[in-house]
Order: structure tokens, then C-alpha cells, then sequence
């Protein structure tokens, strides 16, 4: 009787496949690339916060410093505002702050040659100021002013502005100059603001 001998079994060489190199070939069976699972680790830090470091940061007490207008009296006859008037002194160097209060008013009448005419009237108080800034001048709509020297209190008060024109409450452009005491220099800077003006309708 013949024995039926059993062969030997053949080894599969992909079963000796090392684990490494069997994971490596599932991922191109399933269309991975190479490297994949080391790319989707998630970093230690979050991306925005590594973006965020990169970006120039803004001066400390920037956003504080910002130009304001509000009226605190408000009638017919009489406007008085407090305005803070921001102008940068140089890349790198402080700002020059300078806070004001605006009256700008109607103060009787008068006849002259059968017409009535008005006086304006125009005040401005240096209520704060950066160090080392002066008020040097200004010309704002009818009114100007030169070679002063008005430091925080300081109270300007311009001659009556006699005139047949009706009052207008609306916004004013002129220009303002600073003396910078420290660095010798004048800053002409612009000055946008709001006041009671003769109108262009004569009475």
C-alpha cells in the first residue's frame, strides 16, 4: 500500500513581507502617497497662531489715539464742540495729541448803512496737549491766527466777524499749525472741524 506523502508547503513570499512594507503597499493600493500619514499629523501648534507671529505687530497705545469731535452745546445761536486733533510726528517717533474746545457764537447786532449785521464770535481753549506741543497758528474758514504760543489752558479769543450773512452750523476745513519744542520743527497739519459761519444767504 502506497503512502501519500504530503509536500511541503510552498512559502508565500508575501506573507514575509515586512509590516512596514505591506502598510506601504495597502496605502498605493487604496492611492496614497507616499509620506500621507506623516502629513496628517496634526502640528503641535495651530497653523493661524504660526501665521499670526509673522505679522508686524501694531504700536502699543495706537489704537487709543484716535481723532474725536463732539458737540456739547448746541443751539440757534451758539456751537461748542471739543475736538482732539491727532498728527504723527514720524515713522518710529510719538504722536502729537492736542485736544481743544471750539465756541463759535452770534453776539448782537448792528446797522450799518440800513443793513443789520451779526458778530461771530470765535473762541479756542487749549484743553491738553502732547509734551513739547504748542498751538503756533491756524486759519479756519473766516478766521486766523498767527504767531501764538498757546500751551494746555491757554484760551484764544478772536476779534467780532461783523457780517450781513445769515448763520450755518455745518463742517469747516482750515489748517493748524504746531510747534514741536522739542525737535525745533512746525507741523502744518489739517484741520477739519464744525462750526456756526456766516452763510452764503445775505439777510
Amino acid at each position: 500500500m502506497s503512502v501519500l506523502k504530503k509536500k511541503p508547503a510552498q512559502s508565500n513570499p508575501r506573507s514575509k513581507r515586512p509590516r512596514a512594507e505591506h502598510s506601504g503597499f495597502l496605502r498605493r493600493f487604496h492611492g496614497e502617497k507616499p509620506g500621507a500619514a506623516a502629513l496628517s499629523v496634526e502640528p503641535s501648534q495651530p497653523a493661524a497662531a504660526t501665521r499670526e507671529t509673522l505679522l508686524p505687530l501694531k504700536p502699543a497705545g495706537e489704537a487709543e489715539i484716535e481723532p474725536s469731535l463732539r458737540a456739547l452745546t448746541r443751539t440757534r445761536s451758539s456751537l461748542v464742540l471739543a475736538q482732539t486733533l491727532v498728527q504723527r510726528l514720524g515713522i518710529g517717533r510719538p504722536w502729537a495729541v492736542v485736544e481743544l474746545k471750539i465756541t463759535t457764537a452770534l453776539r448782537g447786532t448792528r446797522q450799518v448803512e440800513g443793513l443789520t449785521e451779526t458778530a461771530y464770535l470765535f473762541r479756542l481753549e487749549v484743553v491738553k496737549t502732547s509734551p513739547g506741543v504748542k498751538l503756533e497758528g491756524f486759519n479756519l474758514g473766516p478766521w486766523r491766527a498767527e504767531g501764538l504760543d498757546l500751551e494746555a489752558g491757554n484760551i484764544f479769543v478772536a476779534e467780532p466777524l461783523w457780517t450781513g450773512f445769515q448763520a450755518q452750523a455745518g463742517k469747516l476745513r482750515g489748517r493748524i499749525r504746531l510747534a514741536d519744542t522739542v525737535r525745533q520743527s512746525l507741523l502744518d497739519c489739517p484741520w477739519v472741524t464744525e462750526a456756526l459761519v456766516p452763510g452764503p444767504e445775505p439777510i
